[in-house]
């Protein structure tokens, strides 16, 4: 509760990113409880904030480019400008 409630004003407006964060919260605990040990709590939190980064900066990459018209519309400026 404690982890994800540091998070939840800075998402406040995004209930699917506090769900997230949740459980993420709810796996790092149970990772240190099951393991008493928190390095792999805190390994979990780098690749999942890794993988958020790495999103964030190959996303204007992976964007789709301008959508193609639909035919009718292509037909339509044939017609106006060519013929």
């Amino acid at each position: 509760v404690m982890f994800a409630g540091v998070h939840v004003l800075q998402y406040k407006n995004n209930l699917g990113v506090i769900a997230v964060i949740t459980v993420l919260s709810i796996t790092l605990t149970a990772v240190r409880a099951l393991s008493d040990r928190l390095l792999p709590s805190v390994v979990i939190h780098l690749v999942f904030n890794g993988l958020q980064s790495l999103y964030l900066i190959l996303q204007p990459f992976v964007e789709k480019t301008e959508k193609v018209q639909p035919a009718p519309a292509i037909i339509g400026w044939l017609l106006r400008h060519v013929f």
